[in-house]
């Protein structure tokens, strides 16, 4: 598994994916293997040889990755006949409107074997369509279905509006995440209004943070971004921006095409895709730009660059 992400954060995607398929075997070290285990179904795995009728396309690892490894899913159902992809129930209706031709089902649903004839991991469908730097190409925004005018639910405002994530869970939490008083040199800024879209309990960070700072981070009305992530995708589009560490939210706001600046733990805490660049931008997620630390676990200079970035891109006060 080191292998296959140490080739993948290089665009070496071809090689990289025979490697990446290792994930289920618990010698390799992968924490996968580890941790989950494989549906047991009867229907075999798919392959070219197979053909193409109907396939069951199942995803494998957290929400992130679901929305990471899904931007590949238009292109592997284009040869056939029916595709079927089973994600986390949060996510269904999310990708059903983005992939209309597919049918999304729940991934913890019982699942009746009767509707397919194979079946593949999420994952495993890379080495069939994102093969190499060109196959990204040209940049587009994975999601572009799910723009519709909000206004009305979300009306503008004078300020600026900031969607802000700030906390991590799961693998390499800690290395990933960050407090708020780190980033009190952006909250403060002028003309931008911040919106807590974490999908953690902040609660009390926030209102320290409100009584040292005198910043209030607002909260997005009637969205519950933990459980009601199409909620959260719609409140996005109303956002001018989103400003996020390496979490679920990063992929959620980046593969609709929203402006996303991305703060990035400087070695461990780094996932293999945010290296993914072409002519500096990055290949799943175009509008995402990264920030990166200098000096592992230090947020300094990440957040000084970003606050150079806002005042220079949308003509801001310091």
């Amino acid at each position: 598994m080191k292998m296959a992400t140490a080739l993948l954060s290089l665009n070496e995607f071809s090689e990289a994916w025979i490697y990446y398929e290792d994930r289920w075997d618990k010698e390799s070290g992968s924490t996968i293997a580890e941790t989950k285990i494989p549906p047991a179904f009867t229907k075999p795995r798919w392959e070219p040889k197979r053909g193409y009728k109907s396939v069951l396309v199942w995803a494998e690892q957290g929400l992130g990755d679901q929305i990471l490894f899904g931007t590949m899913v238009e292109d592997f159902s284009k040869k056939f006949k029916e595709v079927h992809l089973s994600v986390d129930p949060k996510l269904c209706r999310f990708f059903q409107e983005a992939l209309p031709n597919v049918n999304v089902i729940s991934l913890f649903d019982h699942i009746n074997q009767d509707f397919f004839d194979y079946e593949i991991p999420l994952t495993s469908i890379g080495q069939y369509v994102r093969n190499s730097v060109d196959d990204f190409l040209p940049f587009k925004v994975p999601y572009q279905r799910h723009k519709i005018d909000f206004d009305k639910e979300y009306p503008k405002k004078e300020k600026l509006r900031c969607a802000l994530s700030w906390k991590s869970k799961g693998q390499k939490a800690d290395y990933k995440s960050m407090n708020l008083n780190s980033l009190a040199k952006l909250l403060q800024m002028d003309n931008i209004e911040f919106y807590n879209i974490q999908y953690t309990n902040e609660e009390e960070e926030i209102n320290e943070f409100y009584k040292t700072y005198g910043v209030k981070i607002l909260d997005p009305d009637g969205v519950d971004a933990h459980k009601d992530i199409y909620g959260l995708m719609k409140f996005l589009q109303t956002c001018d921006f989103a400003i996020t560490t390496s979490n679920s939210n990063a992929h959620l706001a980046g593969s609709i095409g929203l402006p996303t600046y991305l703060l990035l733990a400087q070695a461990y805490g780094k996932f293999w895709y945010w290296d993914n660049l072409y002519q500096n931008k990055n290949l799943w997620y175009p509008t995402v730009e990264r920030f990166t630390q200098l000096v592992p676990n230090d947020w300094v200079h990440p957040v000084n660059s970003l606050k150079d970035r806002l005042i220079e891109k949308y003509g801001l006060n310091d």
